[in-house]
Formats: structure tokens, sequence, C-alpha cells
């Protein structure tokens, strides 16, 4: 799958894998993969790049929403319904087009139904047999079974006046229209801003009009687009071929085949919600070595179990998840757009943690806890032998890919662990409870629960009920000399800014057992 043009949310930039067709809507992407499921990326601000599951026979990405023909030719609309624009109508379709605020289908009887915006009469679909449709901004068009091209709703720049003859096929734009007849030239009509409705000559098999311009596929499966060029959306991509990317040690390298008339190649990652970088602009070889790419970072540093001389040390590995290298052909006028490109996704292993220790009142010191790829894990643990009884010891974490290790903070990512005493303990007391609660903004409300240090306490349990009556479940183990936590979750603000209670307990344990609850403490 190729995109180009605006990339304003994602929407041209692809995800990997095999389609059999693909739509272009107004701020978000879809296609038909070859197991008929249905991606979708950009914008999903309505919902209309999260797909439903199941097989699809085709796909259609309108302005806000999406339409699907299922295999069983029900057809499936999700995102925003203004207007009824994703309430589809019953029975079985051969094809949907999701325009603007509205969607037509083809039943498999040949009628053609609408649904949405009607307030140009976009919707109101003359009867008779057709053999597709197509949706634009505030028209349609359609051809019949005759090959005559049926248009309806708005005109106001003879948009929905189709030209005479006989046509394969049909596709309404913005404020024009392109189709392609059957001798395979192509016919354009309305405006000619940008000269989106002025078609390049020569016999197509297909062809596409989008917001103000258009695209055709000839028959020889080369592209031609026309019209508005400001985001590159006319300018049809030329990429490297079969780009490959491997990781080799603590470098991950990218190959591709070269690209006849290139001078040079621009190379970058994507790194999925993080942002788009350029890593060199003038690589003249087809190869390039990303060397000691960031490894990521580590969070939740806990320690999570103790004896007298040991600590259980565990962490969570955020990494930046697939990443995606992309490689553009450049010459001598320059390098296209970075969604003009072909890619490879990799998932870059690190290859050890460097785990820092620090006794409370010592030197801290550090040691290597290598990253087994066979058996890697996201949350792993390290058992740290040898410790005194009775002791605290502070740690911090950082991963780390050959010389590049993530960031580390000695203060606001370190935790802190207190080891058993040698020999027998009796159980502590309850400790002492206290709840504050925090306000975020609407919906986003937190609360921090401390309490007082209990001695001879190595840890605490910290429980939490919807109310001081309801069933309590454990939130968390605190391992001393923590005496405080911070939640998110459960807020005290609940659905649309309801607020609702969080109550808490907490019990102070060690070796011998753990304490009777401390008393109930309410955040209302």
């Amino acid at each position: 799958m190729i995109c180009w043009g605006d990339d304003h949310f994602g929407k041209s930039f692809a995800p990997s894998g095999a389609f059999v067709a693909v739509s272009a809507g107004d701020s978000h992407t879809c296609g038909v993969k070859t197991d008929g499921s249905v991606a979708c990326w950009g914008n999903d601000e309505f919902g209309m790049s999260t797909a439903p599951s199941g097989a699809f026979a085709s796909v259609s990405a309108g302005a806000g929403h999406t339409c699907g023909v299922r295999i069983d030719g029900s057809v499936a609309c999700w995102g925003s319904d203004d207007f009824g624009r994703a309430t589809p109508a019953s029975g079985a379709f051969a094809s949907v087009s999701a325009g603007f605020g509205h969607t037509c289908g083809v039943r498999t009887d040949g009628s053609v139904a609408c649904w949405g915006n009607d307030s140009l009469g976009q919707s109101t679909a003359p009867s008779g047999a057709f053999a597709s449709v197509s949706t634009g901004i505030d028209h349609t068009c359609a051809v019949k079974t005759d090959g005559s091209v049926a248009c309806w709703g708005n005109n106001s720049r003879g948009e929905a006046t189709p030209a005479s003859g006989a046509f394969v096929s049909v596709s309404a734009g913005a404020g024009h229209t392109c189709g392609v007849r059957t001798d395979g030239a192509v016919a354009c009509w309305g405006s000619d801003d940008f000269g989106r409705a002025t078609p390049a000559s020569g016999a197509f098999v297909s062809v596409s009009a989008g917001g103000g311009h258009a695209c055709g596929v000839r028959t020889d499966g080369s592209l031609q687009c026309w019209g508005n060029n400001a985001n590159g959306q006319s300018t049809e991509p030329v990429g490297p071929n079969n780009v490959r990317v491997v990781q080799e040690g603590s470098s991950l390298r990218v190959t591709w085949d070269p690209v006849p008339g290139a001078t040079h190649y621009a190379v970058g990652v994507t790194l999925v919600n993080f942002g788009v970088y350029q890593l060199d602009g003038k690589v003249v070889a087809t190869a390039y070595t990303h060397t000691n790419p960031s490894p990521g970072h580590v969070g939740a540093v806990t320690v999570a179990d103790r004896t007298s001389d040991a600590l259980t040390v565990s962490w969570r590995y955020e990494g930046f998840g697939e990443r995606r290298y992309w490689v553009t052909a450049c010459n001598e006028f320059g390098c296209p757009s970075h969604s003009h490109v072909s890619t490879a996704t990799v998932e870059y292993l690190p290859q050890y943690y460097l785990i820092h220790r620090q006794p409370e009142g010592g030197t801290s010191q550090e040691f290597r806890y290598p990253i087994d790829s066979g058996e890697w894990d996201d949350s792993p643990q390290y058992v740290d032998k040898g410790l005194q009884p009775g002791m605290v010891y502070y740690y911090w974490v950082q991963v780390c890919g050959g010389d590049v290790c993530s960031e580390a903070s000695d203060h606001s990512d370190r935790t802190a662990g207190l080891t058993e005493s040698d020999g027998p303990v009796e159980i502590p007391s309850a400790p002492t409870l206290r709840a504050e609660k925090h306000h975020g903004g609407f919906g986003s409300d937190s609360a921090t629960v401390t309490w007082d240090s209990v001695e001879g306490a190595t840890y605490y349990e910290l429980w939490y009920g919807s109310n001081a009556s309801s069933t309590f479940d454990l939130a968390f183990e605190v391992s001393a000399p923590v005496e405080a936590q911070s939640f998110r979750t459960p807020t005290n603000r609940g659905f649309l800014g309801v607020y609702s209670v969080t109550s808490w307990k907490v019990k102070s344990c060690n070796k011998a057992g753990c304490s009777q609850f401390s008393e109930i403490v309410t955040v209302e």
C-alpha cells in the first residue's frame, strides 16, 4: 500500500500488509486486506477509523464516517452519524460510496439507495438500474446499466451535468466529476479550478476524483494525476522497491533496491505515536545503518518482593513499538515529501538493562542485566542478592542498546526497598491513613494516599473500594520505606463529570504477616 499527499492525522501513512482495495476520505483512509478485514488509519475523532470486525468485499471512506459492504451483501457503517449518514439501508448491496454528509449504494437488484444529508437532493436517487454509484461533497453520480451517467444533487459548478456517451465508471469529487468511457478515455465535468477537470489523454482503466484533483490508472498500469498539487497529492510517488530492515547487534540496517535516475536517498524512521524523523537526507548508497537507535525507556520501577538478604526489583519496558523505516528517492531537484516513500518495519530489541543500586547513606553501584532475545519480557524482574538485612536500598533502571541508554533520574525515577530483619519479628501495627483529592479538570481527578511509617513494616498493602461498605480489592503492594501512592484510576469523577466515591484502607506487613486494616478513609 502506498499513499501520498497531505499526511495530517497520519492519513497518508499506510500500515504494512497486503490489500485488495483502498479508499481515501477527508481525513482518514481505509482499505480491505486480503483476508477481508478492514484496516483504517488517520483521524479517528468520530470513530471513522475504528473498523468493525468481519470480512468485507469493499470499503469507502467519507468525511467523518466509513461504510463497507460485507461478504453477505449487507452494509456496515461507522463513525459520525450526523444526518443519518452512518445508518445504512437494509438489504443486499453490490457496492457502497461514502460522501461528505451522505452515502449511496447499489443494491444487488441494480437500484440505488441513499441515506444521510439531502439538503441539495444529493440523497434523492432516481429510479432505474445502475452498475455503480459515487458520492461527492454534495452531489452524486452513477453509471446506469446502459453505460450512461446520471447525476443528482448540487449542480452549481456543473458537477451534476454529465458528459454524454457510454461510461464504465464514474467518480464524484468536490465540485467536479470524472469518468472512464468505454474506449478508455477520461472525461471530466464541473469546476476546473487547478485543472482538476482537464484530464490527461490516453487510455485508462479507472479514475478517482478527490477534493481538488483527480488520478487515474492507465491501461499499462502507470498512474497519472492532475489538478491541485499543493500537498503533493497529484505527484505520483516514486519509491525504492524491496525496502528491508534487520537488526545487527545494537544497530538497524536498512537496504533497498536502486531507483533509476536517483542521485541520492533520504532515510528516516517513524516511531508510532512519537513522530517522524529524518535520519539522513544524502545517502548515496542503497543501504543505511542506524547506529545505536534510541532503545526506549523504563517505567514503573518497584520492589516486588524481599527477604533478609535479597530484594526483587521489577520494572516495565516502554519501547517505541513498531519502528517504520522509510526511504525516498531524490535527484538534483530535491526529494518529495516523506509520504512518497517505501517502508519496512521492525521491532527493535534492546541488549541489556543497566541497574543502579544505592544503599541508604552509601555509594551507588551499577551492573548489567542482559536481555535474552529468546525469553523477551516487557515486565522483567531481577533478584538482587547478597544484601544486608534491615537496610534500605534505592534502585533505578535504564534500558540500553549498544552504547546508548535511556535517560534515568536519581530522584524521580528511582524506587526503594527494605530488606527483612535477620531473625524472628513481630507483626507490625496498623498505620494511620490519609487521602487527598486533586482536581485535574473535567474527568481527570486523582487522589494521593499517604500513611505514617510503621516500625518493623517492610511493605504495605493498599486496598480500595467504591465506598466504605463495599467490597475492597488490593490495589498495590508498596515496599517500605515508600509511604504514599498516587492514583489516576479509579478516579473520583465518573462519566460526564458525575462525582463518585472511593474508599481506602491499608495494612502494614513483614515476613511475620500483616496488621489489621487501618481506619477507612473516603474521598468523595
